[in-house]
């Protein structure tokens, strides 16, 4: 590397989240540059950092991990586990890493605030004017150049409700629910169609009571590991990837890409239709033609179908003088409301930059979708020797990285600056997106066209990985700045993941998911020893999710592996309840119940089956202790050749769906030998890919005094 010069140029920066830590990372790389960073809050990361107002420690990404890392940056061993969707705390600790590896002490100015800043045309240079609580009155200093990454969703957006303010019933923005625990056995109102909004009302069926969710449009939700186009689907085996996995390949791209995503009629009747190979048909239906918007969530649309989620396709008018009750705008009425969480949007907010500047960029505050005009996202005409980054909707980890990249190399005059004719054509094409009616959901959603944009502004080659299945992943290691060891971990890691969505990884996921609900449940016991009890039950099995149970470390019996903590291991719990009538061999009949545990453990990607305590499964239908460890559900690839196989032969074929066996287990002096068959959608209409269509569930019995077979065949109430 060459030596610095002895005069730096000077580069501010507004803003230590993501997107100003990456502009730091990358003006330093050039030695002719030197970058001051000055964040409000006592932490780096932004909105991931604990110190932010609005952190949610256990919010998760909607992403995975591969797409929230840097290119030179793997995530830290301990966590590249198989739960790939981090945690906001996690997000903010690998945000805490990068910043210990890159910035400086010295450089790094927290708890200071900029309160202007204006660009003086006779100095050629940036005069910032900013506070800190440990000096007195506002301090100033003098930039060459000027980088805001100050964040996107800066404000939450709070529209004008008759009567909320004054209503008795408890109300919060969205930027401020934490977890669903406050709400248990509560009514709750969850208002808006936003990522947010469907996060939260899906996170809520765990404790609330009931949930209604009011929105203004239709909406498609994908759940977070989704199959890939063909795998099997046909016989009901589909393999699993991430959501970003599958639509940020580039050989896939063709079936979501849209250059600036202007609405048109074919575009969207394109999009619906992908969509709906791979997941149910919204509860209000959408028109081929009609402009689609995605949201992400593991359990609202089963929430929705089996009516713990009361969906209301309309606008939340007000509330009444008196409370309680919620006033739509087509005239209905929803009573008994305890809370409700207005999950409404953000502004964006610039409010360091003068009036002037705020004008020229055509700032308009109520703007949700695009509040200002600009050149590539970046930069503005009226804004000399300055530029924005990540300030758009929907801003990924990679884009963001190209932005920087891109800017730190304007600033050092590797580059040539785009002519101000270019830049004002920029801003047209930008304005267009803006006026387009009807709105899309992200104005700037094809991030595979971003990426290599940003890529081909900075004349950067891409870079083949190792593998060809880790290079059609689009990720800032595609263009690195230098190939190192590092990136050679990043493309490491997902390739490890495709490898393992290519065992069958993630199919447990997706088969815990798809069983919340209701189930007809039909089942044969067949008795091969003198005095046995044959015959046959016909009833329905509900998976009705709840709280994660405290494993009891005190039980008869435990998994064989560590017991963690349902808070640290984000365990997910159904309590199973069948009820119905038991008819012998013999004529005789009578009613039968029984209830079970089960448990998904994202870290092993495990399912686990536990016995509910007797005496707690009594009274309410969701009523159960958890007893002690029954087995582990285990899914195979090659069921067929295995006696799983033998199976459930009057309803599926021996290669048709998901093959699973139970560890075996002692009761005593009987030794139970579980199996499993899950078959899912073929991915026609009206049969999603993503979901479990029907399962099976045997038990081969064997002990002194027992012998016999269960056989039992599950199908969606």
């Amino acid at each position: 590397m060459p030596s610095p010069p002895q005069t730096q140029r000077s580069v501010a920066i507004i803003g230590a989240g993501v997107s100003g830590l990456l502009s730091y990372r990358h003006v330093i790389a050039h030695p002719g540059l030197h970058a001051t960073i000055f964040e409000s809050s006592s932490s780096v990361g932004g909105i991931w950092s604990p110190a932010h107002p609005l952190h949610r420690r256990d919010m998760q990404t909607n992403v995975s991990r591969h797409t929230c890392t840097f290119s030179d940056f793997p995530w830290p061993k301990e966590l590249q586990g198989k739960d790939l969707y981090p945690y906001a705390g996690q997000v903010g600790e690998y945000l805490k890493l990068y910043r210990d590896k890159w910035v400086k002490e010295s450089d790094l100015r927290l708890n200071t605030r900029v309160i202007a800043s204006n660009f003086d045309e006779v100095k050629k240079r940036w005069k910032l004017a900013f506070t800190n609580p440990s000096a007195t009155g506002e301090m100033v200093e003098e930039f060459d150049y000027l980088i805001i990454a100050s964040g996107f969703f800066s404000t939450p957006y709070t529209p004008p409700i008759p009567n909320l303010d004054a209503s008795n019933i408890e109300s919060i923005h969205s930027a401020h629910f934490t977890d669903g625990k406050r709400y248990q056995d509560k009514t709750v109102a969850v208002v808006g169609g936003s990522l947010s909004a469907v996060e939260i009302a899906g996170q809520l069926t765990t404790y609330a009571k009931r949930t209604h969710h009011i929105y203004p449009r239709p909406f498609w939700t994908f759940p977070r590991y989704i199959p890939t186009s063909g795998s099997a689907q046909s016989i009901g085996k589909p393999y699993f990837h991430p959501m970003d996995i599958v639509f940020n390949r580039r050989s896939s791209r063709q079936a979501v890409a849209s250059d600036t995503d202007l609405s048109t009629a074919s575009k969207n009747e394109r999009r619906n239709t992908f969509f709906l190979s791979m997941v149910p048909l919204p509860h209000h239906p959408i028109e081929p033609s009609d402009r689609p918007f995605v949201t992400f969530s593991d359990s609202y649309s089963i929430s929705v179908r089996t009516g713990i989620i009361h969906p209301h396709l309309d606008l939340f008018a007000s509330v009444s003088p008196d409370g309680g009750v919620v006033n739509l705008s087509s005239g209905a009425e929803i009573s008994d409301i305890d809370a409700i969480i207005l999950a409404t949007g953000y502004t964006t907010t610039l409010p360091f930059l003068p009036p002037s500047l705020l004008e020229a960029i055509e700032y308009k505050e109520d703007d949700r979708f695009v509040p200002f005009l600009t050149h590539n996202l970046v930069l503005h005409p009226s804004l000399p020797q300055a530029g924005f980054v990540g300030q758009y909707r929907g801003p990924y980890f990679a884009v963001i990285e190209l932005q920087a990249r891109w800017l730190a190399s304007l600033f050092a005059g590797e580059l040539p600056w785009p002519s101000a004719e270019v830049q004002h054509a920029g801003v047209e094409t930008e304005r267009t997106i803006r006026e387009n009616e009807p709105k899309v959901q992200f104005p700037h959603s094809d991030y595979v066209a971003l990426v290599d944009l940003y890529a081909s502004l900075s004349n950067l080659s891409f870079e083949s990985g190792a593998t060809a299945g880790a290079t059609d992943i689009v990720t800032a290691s595609n263009y690195p700045v230098v190939h190192s060891s590092e990136t050679d971990e990043v493309e490491a890691d997902i390739q490890r993941t495709l490898d393992e969505a290519e065992s069958g990884t993630y199919v447990s996921a997706a088969i815990f998911r798809s069983l919340h609900g209701s189930w007809r449940c039909e089942r044969i016991i067949t008795s091969d020893i003198p005095g046995g009890m044959s015959g046959t039950f016909s009833g329905t099995a509900t998976f009705h999710l709840r709280p994660p149970s405290v494993l009891p470390e005190g039980a008869s019996k435990l998994p064989p592996y560590p017991l963690v903590s349902p808070e640290k291991e984000k365990a997910r719990e159904y309590l199973y309840s069948e009820t119905g009538t038991f008819r012998t061999s013999t004529g005789s009949e009578f009613t039968a119940q029984r209830k079970y545990i089960y448990r998904y453990q994202p870290s092993s990607d495990t399912i686990s089956a536990w016995f509910v305590k007797t005496s707690s499964s009594l009274g309410k239908q969701d009523a159960g202790e958890i007893d002690y460890w029954f087995h582990d559900i285990v899914v195979t690839q090659n069921g067929s050749q295995s006696t799983v196989g033998q199976w459930f032969q009057d309803h599926v074929t021996p290669d048709e769906g998901w093959a699973a066996s139970g560890s075996e287990h002692l009761c005593i002096k009987d030794l139970y030998c579980p199996v499993y068959r899950f078959v899912f959608g073929s991915g026609l209409p009206g049969d999603p890919s993503t979901e479990v269509r029907e399962f099976g569930i045997g038990y081969d019995v064997r002990g002194p005094q027992k012998g016999y077979v269960s056989e039992a065949w599950y199908s969606r109430c």
